[in-house]
This record gives structure tokens, C-alpha cells and sequence, in this order.
């Protein structure tokens, strides 16, 4: 849904860096979660995710970052305020990251030779 970048992080967000440790953070709940990785140059990246309806960042003009911001941590409200730093923190601009997926379960019959490429809606 929204990709964060901190730079620095040891030294400019020592919590958000904490939280993130020295690799990998996967943070998962209901619909919602938090998945951050260490970078060159102390640099902590982040997706936050959110399962919500196509249409709903349409909504959100996340050129204002901290408009942005509130919108997402809204959705993360109780969550520990050490994973909200992973938005809190953010100087830059959040960028929307929409991610596309069929249904658990969902399937179709394979037809041998034959390949479907498409890309999604923008």
C-alpha cells in the first residue's frame, strides 16, 4: 500500500531502527502490517500494507505527507508505538504501492501452449 524510506535510521530514528533491527521486520495482523528491511548506508525501507477496497487511496493526496500519514495511522491505531514510528518518522513522501491479488482459492484450467500476460489497471 505505502512504501517509507528513513535514512540514517540508526542515528535519526533510533526507535523506528530498533523495531527494525538488522534485517528483515515482518509485522502482520488482520488485513494490515508492517515490512521493513536494512538497506546500504543505514537506510530502513518500508511497506506498510492494508488490505482496502481498490478506489480508497484515490482518496488520500499523499503529495501531503503528513495528511498522508494520519490517513495510515488511523488504520494502525493500538498497534505498538514502535512500528507507527515506521510512518511517524518519515521526512519524505510516502509513495502508493498498490498490490493486486487473486482470491485464496481461486484457480482456471491450464491450456498447454498457451500464456496470459496482462498488467493492472492504472
Amino acid at each position: 500500500m505505502g512504501e517509507t524510506t528513513l535514512l540514517d535510521a540508526d542515528a535519526r530514528h533510533p526507535g523506528a531502527a530498533a523495531v527494525g533491527g538488522g534485517g528483515v521486520l515482518f509485522a502482520l495482523g488482520a488485513g494490515k502490517g508492517f515490512l521493513a528491511h536494512r538497506e546500504s548506508g543505514g537506510t530502513l525501507h518500508t511497506y506498510v500494507t492494508l488490505t482496502v477496497p481498490e478506489g480508497w487511496r484515490s482518496g488520500i493526496d499523499f503529495a501531503d505527507t503528513d495528511g498522508a500519514k494520519a490517513t495510515l495511522l488511523e488504520n494502525f491505531a493500538g498497534w505498538d508505538p514502535a512500528l507507527t514510528e515506521l510512518i511517524n518518522d518519515v521526512e519524505g513522501a510516502l509513495v502508493p504501492r498498490p498490490i493486486y491479488a487473486l482470491r485464496v482459492g481461486h484457480g482456471w484450467a491450464g491450456t498447454p501452449g498457451v500464456t496470459l500476460l496482462a498488467t493492472p489497471p492504472t
